[in-house]
């Protein structure tokens, strides 16, 4: 009677209410006579799909699905066929956000589940949501759009932060690493949650490597978490009573973690990392030590120089390929810890870097800063790649952003590498016509100053609206003030001398302020 007056009064309830209804009335079914159970609960059932029907929900939840509720662990199984076809997406993801709702709303409503049972459950729609975004580009897209549009995410984290007090270290940090792999941060409330209990268990010692280094490279996704010392300490303590069980990548992206979240480590960490670098060198692939170099330059970790042969002869070892990415950071890195780098080191550098297909403008500037930092010319094969790379005529140069051209243009301006007069001229008309309006005033002396190492003049109105720019009163501001600094300021009036521009008093006066307040 109790069912049926509830299915007479459906409009005063939610659908996740019906749900934990159902949970009751199955969890009263399993300790009644068998007999009457089966007839009892398929006449419970339908009494729920009529009123499922009508809230429209009929078409994502099933009678089977109902009924392949576990009568002792209460779990629903949404839909684990990932659908193929783009006009089946929505509908799949509208059952996900049902399927939700019903499930936790169950585990709030229960007091005996177990710990084991509750992470799979809290767990399950984040993988399943992982496993849809993998399945091709079309339906990655599809799953970041409907994690920006829907309630999913907030509808999760409000269902699961209730229950995060229940969960043991590996299971909070379970939850925290399907959310870094979906890029996605659940909500702010989940987030101090997840950090409260974190802070009161402290125990990272129970996570294997492979989930300490993946905990901490969840950290560097989800910045919400504003991840504090006490944690990454607790993470690092744990890190130095396991750190022989750890693998190449493991380490590796563990000392990545603290680069991207730009924190330095404590001293035994280095040295407990360098250690198992020495011993496990041969194992570290290129993905491995390109990310290693650039975390420990990041850090200014200061390696020795024993430590910096054996990674460029590790390096030249697995005489593999490197992407256009690797190829700059494995030069980029060097330069940074001031390590000139041996002949067969660079013989090596300059044959991959002649054998990339096509490279970002980003990372050419990331290499020809890194030769200049050096004190090496690149040879000419090297040379007509970056000119191949880069770009010559205007539909090729089109790709080439504002931001990367200044930062080809400092690299450029440090002198080690030349290119062809005409084609450096080129590139500076083409900057000029397009993307010298919207500089920025800190920008603005590197770029005049690149264009006279360049033998290229600008128009007399682009001298002129620098010099503008540098009178305005944005000068004053103090963040602008210590962008400019003394060496930018001497350039920047050199740079006007060499073109034989005179500056106005007020130009002057306020270079001379600029220059008194370093």
């Amino acid at each position: 009677m109790a069912s049926l007056s509830f299915a007479e009064s459906k409009r005063k309830f939610h659908p996740q209410t019906c749900f934990v209804s159902f949970h009751l009335i199955q969890f009263h079914s399993t300790n009644t006579n068998s007999n009457s159970t089966e007839s009892s609960t398929q006449k419970h059932i339908k009494i729920l799909q009529k009123y499922l029907r009508s809230v429209h929900y009929h078409r994502f939840i099933s009678t089977s699905t109902i009924i392949s509720m576990s009568s002792v662990e209460n779990v629903i199984t949404p839909s684990l066929i990932i659908p193929q076809r783009k006009s089946h997406f929505t509908q799949w993801f509208t059952g996900l956000e049902s399927a939700l709702s019903a499930d936790l709303s169950l585990s709030l409503a229960s007091h005996n589940l177990s710990t084991e049972t509750l992470r799979i459950k809290l767990t399950r729609y984040p993988k399943l949501l992982l496993r849809f975004a993998r399945t091709s580009s079309l339906h990655q897209n599809h799953a970041k759009a409907f994690l920006l549009r829907s309630e999913f995410v907030e509808d999760w984290s409000t269902l699961t932060t209730p229950l995060l007090s229940k969960l043991q270290p590996r299971a909070l940090c379970a939850l925290i690493y399907v959310w870094a792999r979906l890029d996605t941060v659940p909500s702010e409330s989940f987030c101090d949650q997840w950090l409260l209990q974190i802070n009161q268990k402290r125990s990272f010692s129970v996570l294997p490597p492979s989930e300490l280094s993946a905990i901490l490279w969840s950290f560097t996704k989800l910045r919400r978490l504003n991840v504090d010392t006490n944690i990454l300490n607790d993470w690092t303590q744990s890190f130095l009573e396991s750190h022989r069980e750890f693998n190449p990548k493991s380490l590796a992206m563990s000392i990545w973690g603290f680069a991207v979240l730009q924190v330095r480590p404590s001293r035994e960490f280095f040295k407990a990392w360098a250690d198992e670098f020495h011993r496990q060198s041969e194992f570290f692939d290129n993905e491995s030590l390109c990310n290693s170099i650039w975390s420990i330059s990041v850090l200014d970790a200061k390696p020795t120089r024993q430590f910096l042969d054996l990674w460029m002869n590790q390096l030249i070892q697995n005489d593999a390929e490197l992407n256009p990415q690797q190829v700059s950071i494995a030069l980029w890195g060097l330069a940074k810890l001031k390590t000139k780098p041996s002949a067969d080191f660079m013989n090596y550098w300059n044959s991959r870097f002649i054998q990339c297909r096509r490279m970002d403008v980003s990372d050419v500037s990331l290499s020809l800063w890194a030769l200049a930092e050096l004190q090496i010319s690149a040879n000419e094969e090297v040379s007509r790649a970056m000119v191949r790379f880069i770009g010559t005529s205007s539909e090729e140069l089109e790709t080439v952003t504002q931001s990367d051209f200044v930062r080809l243009f400092r690299s450029i301006s440090r002198g080690c590498t030349r290119f062809p007069k005409r084609l450096m001229i080129s590139w500076c008309a083409y900057f000029e016509s397009n993307h010298i309006q919207s500089v920025k005033l800190t920008e603005w002396c590197d770029v005049l100053w690149s264009f006279t190492r360049m033998d290229y003049t600008p128009s007399d109105s682009t001298i002129r609206e620098f010099c503008l720019q540098f009178e305005s009163r944005s000068v004053t501001r103090r963040k602008v003030q210590q962008k400019l600094s003394v060496n930018r300021l001497v350039r920047a009036l050199s740079s006007l001398a060499s073109m034989d521009y005179v500056p106005s008093g007020e130009f002057l006066m306020r270079w001379f302020v600029l220059i008194e307040k370093h």
